[in-house]
């Protein structure tokens, strides 16, 4: 599957250093919020 995402530059430049690591990253983050936690997204 293919996710195209418009992120700020400073947290592009984090996720590139991840790049080989990013499934695994966001995975984790994922699991990590709780429903609560989520931030409603907001156009």
């Amino acid at each position: 599957m293919q996710i195209i995402l418009e992120v700020p530059e400073i947290l592009g430049k984090k996720l590139q250093q991840l790049a080989d690591r990013l499934p695994e990253a966001i995975d984790r983050a994922l699991q990590e919020l709780s429903p609560a936690q989520t931030i409603p997204y907001q156009d």
